[in-house]
């Protein structure tokens, strides 16, 4: 049996995307009490220059106040199906913006172990 493609070679992409991994949990300002603040945002940025935000919502979940949804590629392929999508293993950096203030967390805790895992979800609570 003979496969034939009808697309041209320059219209096919990277392999499909892995399902989105979900970072989720609460920040908390330096007195621990849960942020509630207007303006406020997470900046997660992969090591490769790849950013993503969020905004904190204090009206949310009950002991949470952000959800971070990160594409994930599934790293078969050399290239991303996506410039956002993350590889299961990238390093990254978790800032929290106030208005045009960058807050560096000094705690971050949570459950590690599913971490950048396709279709997983990771809680990662944060003290400013």
């Amino acid at each position: 049996m003979l496969a034939i493609s009808l697309l041209p070679e320059s219209s096919l992409h990277a392999f499909p995307p892995a399902p989105h991994h979900l970072i989720y949990g609460l920040v908390r300002d330096e007195l621990g009490n849960p942020l509630e603040v207007d303006n406020a945002e997470i900046l997660f940025e992969s090591a490769s220059g790849t950013k993503l935000t969020t905004r904190i919502v204090f009206r949310g979940e009950p002991g949470q106040n952000y959800q971070l949804t990160v594409p994930m590629d599934s790293g078969i392929t050399s290239d991303l199906y996506k410039p956002t999508a993350m590889r299961p293993t990238v390093p990254f950096k978790i800032h929290v913006r106030i208005r045009d203030t960058l807050y560096l967390p000094i705690e971050m805790k949570g459950d590690y172990s599913a971490l950048g895992q396709p279709g997983k979800m990771t809680l990662l609570n944060l003290t400013l």
